[in-house]
């Protein structure tokens, strides 16, 4: 009998959760209340225990998979039955071996009835034709083909092109029969866009996955920002009266 891991219920007003990772892997053995996988929430992460003691037999929830409350996460068979079913796997087999078995009495004439003998067929001449006999080896030279990293290059082109590492191939040359000119470098590397700035001093950029908590953070402050009227009022005040006041008594303060 297989026992269903589902989601339990998470709390109030959260529908979903998140398969953060499975703690045990497909064909592990468990125990009763093990924690098999771990779910993410927009308030908590908690565990998911094993209701059984058996094998992990399936999992249909994979790592970053969003869940309902009530889905089910996998499955786990119990040990009894995978006795069982390993049994049952085994006795066709036991049939299949004895189907097998030959009777050795009835001598190899039963072995030669189902020997096909092959003899070989020799080559005949038909309607009085010679065979073409091929007496010279025919040979066949090597097509050559010119690439544009195979042209030649001046040695001014051939300086700016290993100095900055260029590569030839993605630019067109507009000498003679294509090759390339020390204009032509010259203008490819004007056009062609340098490097960031950002990616020379901090390198690649990483993405990382947010939470459900961040996300849900996110999602609060853009409808707030769509919803909400961001803007900035002013007043104006009279503070006349208050800075007569403070003059007058800041002495007092001061002692």
């Amino acid at each position: 009998m297989s026992e269903k891991i589902l989601v339990p219920v998470l709390g109030e007003s959260i529908t979903e959760a998140t398969v953060a990772k499975w703690l045990k892997n497909k064909g592990d053995s468990i125990e009763t209340d093990e924690p098999l996988v771990e779910l993410e929430t927009d308030k908590v992460n908690l565990e998911v225990p094993s209701p059984v003691d058996g094998i992990l037999s399936e999992i249909n929830a994979n790592n970053g998979q969003v869940v309902e409350v009530g889905a089910i996460l996998g499955l786990v068979t119990q040990n009894g039955e995978v006795k069982k079913t390993k049994k049952e796997i085994a006795q066709p087999k036991k049939k299949i071996e004895k189907s097998l078995e030959v009777d050795e009495s009835s001598g190899p004439d039963l072995f030669n009835k189902n020997v096909i003998k092959l003899e070989k067929s020799a080559i005949t001449k038909q309607n009085g034709e010679q065979p073409l006999v091929l007496n010279k080896e025919i040979k066949t030279k090597p097509k050559v083909i010119k690439t544009e990293s195979s042209q030649t290059l001046s040695p001014a082109v051939r300086k700016i092109v290993e100095e900055n590492k260029i590569d030839i191939k993605n630019i067109e040359g507009s000498g003679k029969d294509g090759r390339l000119t020390k204009g032509d470098v010259i203008r490819w590397m004007s056009i062609a866009p340098k490097p960031s700035e950002r990616k020379v001093l901090y390198g690649q950029e990483e993405r990382i996955k947010m939470t459900r908590l961040r996300m849900t953070i996110a999602k609060r402050l853009k409808q707030a920002q769509e919803n909400a009227a961001m803007l900035t009022t002013f007043n104006e005040v009279d503070m006349h009266s208050v800075i007569e006041m403070r003059k007058e008594y800041q002495e007092d303060f001061q002692n």
